[in-house]
């Protein structure tokens, strides 16, 4: 045995959780420790768990449970595990960053043989367990306010110092010393035994706070969703097996009988409560007490035949080299901490939610730790989706905007950033943050360059500026525009001038914002980063559709340019009568002046028309796929667009794309030569531009391959993130400097 364990083994154990467990495996390659492997032991699973870990061949280690024993399982783990240590989580359960390397960090000495840290529940904030001191009778405390390492860590003690299995670790020469886990559990108490065991042999269990997992609660054989036990069995008779092995010695075997009498009484309570709520059959109710009868004569027979420990068959059946993990990073790049905001995170129709999902989901691919900060009215939970960290959080009420500030935000506003703030505060204090974006729209980031605690980013959209033109109501309204609009126009220019660094979706977005707020932003503070889209398409499509058709995405109003599309339609059919027209988007907004939608205008205008114009209103996403993969050509006259992703969109599926001399969209389509540009509002140009491309295929074909080109070299995830994390360095820079030159 040696002090300071190099490597780690992580263990799960698993049975018929193949999605759930799919999540544990990719969290687990998320962990920054080198000198880690993860062990999977897939016990009878009749769903597609092996299909899941077909995945993973050669990353991880994989081996079979032929019995649903949990016990079982894990002495399987330990004896195929190859590091100093071995942990053990659940496979519905997910560790937060530097969980590995901070359970391995905490065996500093030779008398340490376990150690595990805090586990939240289901939402992520509220903790399940964390100090946890358990007795002789099975019987837990698992959130004791004093850490119970030292005090309750000697051998015999009736309470003593325990782990919860989902986030438990051991050396594994230790493990081996005390025979691993005893098989007679196949589920519950199984590693309280092990920490008894543990404890009598000498050593310390060690429990540490900053070694975090998130338990996500799956229903399981034992209990159902609402966490009703509908298999008493296991517990009922480990309870009292526990109990003969561990307190009889030291009350008697009466004290331990009669406290299995009482966890018996309380499952009869808890039974009744459950079938009297509809949660439970009344027949569980029924069989109970046949079911203890079972339990307890079981628990006296077998706790005084040997223990069935681990055995050296085993371990020299599944001895094999250590695997390492291998990281999302590559060695020796930096891994940054990145925290992004976003209000409507999970609104289905937010330009902004749907790009920072992207951005979000491609800088964790490139191995960085990803915080998306999100609101929701009530029920705040922390999930991991995707490879980041989603806290859905309330807002509160916060009274705090500082005095010396020469405007005030409307409270919607600073108590979100608050809220914000105060959460990124928290995932501070459990790993440094490096870097905090923000959208310009709603003021996000006002808390944050208020407290300058933080780098900040701050990424150029649509400003409240830009959207003042387009909302004449709201200078008709003088008291919204003094109590709202006025103040946070102010704020807006604040949290620009004062931000480390504005990234600018496009070189136009940068003059609009500029013109509309009546400002200058600092140079040496913009820079130019794109935005991203997944690839959603099978590669560069051959362009050879029997049909022509030409697609529209977007919302069926002005500022879309849906006018100037409707009244071009009529002359593209005039010339090329077969072309067929789909336009999808939010078609029920009246048009400027008048009572009736564009579409209902349209229809009635040119009734003729219905077979080859097809309004087919709000599509999901796979059907906006499968009309780029038919589309001849796309088609989105827009009066502006800070950046232009529908016509990335087009790009990546290789449709040739028209769209206007306006904002971003010459930088986008322009540059990329993925399309063909026309002036702005006028329909004579625009149905010129469709004829001629609808009638030369060549020329479709050239610029839907420029096009695809441009997507992959430019405006792909792992390109985009590239520059963003080489601008994210770049303020975090800025900020130190300023911190450093400013008086403490």
């Amino acid at each position: 045995m040696r002090a300071n364990p190099k490597t780690l083994s992580v263990v799960i154990n698993t049975c018929n959780r193949a999605t759930s467990l799919d999540k544990t495996i990719s969290s687990l390659f998320q962990q920054a420790c080198p000198q880690m492997e993860i062990v999977v032991v897939n016990g009878p699973s009749t769903d597609n768990t092996e299909q899941i870990l077909s995945k993973y061949a050669g990353r991880i280690k994989t081996l079979r449970c032929s019995e649903f024993n949990l016990s079982v399982s894990r002495n399987i783990g330990i004896a195929a595990s190859s590091g100093d240590v071995v942990a053990f989580i659940d496979d519905d359960a997910f560790p937060e960053p530097f969980w590995a390397e901070r359970l391995l960090a905490a065996y500093t000495s030779n008398d340490v043989g376990a150690v595990g840290g805090h586990v939240f529940d289901q939402t992520g904030i509220d903790y399940q367990a964390t100090n946890i001191i358990c007795d002789r009778y099975g019987s837990a405390w698992p959130k004791e306010k004093h850490d119970p390492s030292d005090l309750y860590s000697f051998p015999h003690a009736f309470k003593f110092s325990a782990l919860i299995g989902t986030n438990s670790s051991f050396r594994r020469d230790v493990l081996l010393e005390v025979g691993g886990f005893d098989e007679e559990y196949e589920y519950f108490l199984d590693e309280t035994d092990v920490c008894v065991r543990v404890i009598d042999a000498g050593y310390k269990v060690v429990q540490i706070d900053h070694a975090l997992v998130h338990h996500k609660f799956l229903p399981s054989h034992m209990r159902n969703a609402r966490k009703a036990t509908v298999h008493h069995y296991p517990i009922l008779k480990n309870t009292l097996y526990f109990a003969l092995r561990y307190a009889s010695p030291q009350v008697g075997i009466d004290a331990a009988l009669t406290h299995g009498e009482n966890v018996y009484q309380a499952h009869l309570r808890d039974a009744k409560w459950f079938v009297e709520h509809g949660e439970l059959p009344a027949e569980k109710l029924a069989s109970l007490p046949a079911v203890y009868v079972k339990a307890r004569n079981d628990a006296l027979e077998r706790y005084q035949a040997p223990a069935k420990y681990l055995t050296a068959d085993l371990l020299e059946s599944h001895a094999s080299d250590f695997l390492p993990a291998s990281a999302t990073r590559s060695a020796g790049e930096t891994q940054l901490c990145v925290v992004l905001l976003c209000r409507q995170y999970d609104a289905v129709d937010s330009g902004i939610a749907r790009f920072i999902g992207v951005q979000a989901r491609a800088l964790a691919a490139l191995g960085h730790i990803v915080h998306v900060l999100t609101l929701v009215q009530s029920d705040a939970r922390i999930d991991w989706e995707d490879g980041v960290w989603v806290h859905r959080l309330t807002a509160g009420w916060y009274d705090d905007q500082p005095a010396d500030l020469p405007f005030k935000v409307h409270a919607s506003q600073w108590c979100y950033s608050r809220a914000m703030l105060d959460e990124v505060r928290n995932i501070n204090s459990r790993h440094k943050v490096d870097v905090v974006e923000a959208p310009v729209w709603d003021n996000e980031a006002i808390a944050f360059t208020t407290s300058g605690e933080f780098p900040v980013v701050v990424s150029l959209q649509t400003s409240l500026g830009i959207a003042l033109e387009s909302h004449p109501e709201w200078r008709d309204d003088k008291e919204h525009m003094e109590n709202f609009v006025l103040p946070a126009l102010e704020a807006e220019n604040f949290i620009l001038a004062q931000c480390d660094s504005i990234r600018a979706i496009s070189r136009a977005i940068v003059d609009e914002i500029e013109t509309r707020n009546e400002i200058v932003m600092n140079p040496s503070s913009v820079e130019i980063c794109n935005l991203s889209l997944e690839d959603r398409s099978s590669g560069l499509p051959a362009r050879e559709q029997p049909k022509l058709e030409v697609f529209f995405l977007g919302r069926l109003e002005l500022r879309k340019g849906i006018d100037v599309l409707l009244d071009a339609i009529p002359k593209v059919l005039k010339r090329l009568p077969n072309v067929h027209f789909n336009l999808a988007g939010d078609d029920q907004i009246a048009a400027p002046g008048s009572k009736e939608t564009f579409r209902q205008i349209f229809t009635r205008r040119y009734p003729e028309l219905t077979k080859q114009v097809h309004f087919l209103g709000k599509i999901s996403d796979s059907e906006v796929d499968a009309l780029f993969e038919s589309a001849s050509l796309f088609v989105a006259p827009s009066r502006f667009e800070s950046f232009g992703l529908i016509y990335v969109e087009a790009m990546m599926f290789g449709v040739p794309c028209v769209g206007c001399k306006v904002g971003g969209v010459p930088e986008i389509l322009g540059e990329s030569n993925g399309g063909l540009l026309v002036e702005p509002g006028n329909s004579d140009e625009l149905a010129s531009s469709i004829v001629k491309l609808l009638q030369n295929p060549k020329q479709r074909l050239t610029l839907g391959r420029e096009g695809r080109r441009a997507y992959e070299r430019r405006f792909s995830p792992p390109v985009i993130s590239g520059q963003l994390v080489d601008l994210y360095l770049r303020a975090m820079h800025k900020h130190a400097e300023q911190r450093r030159g400013k008086p403490q």
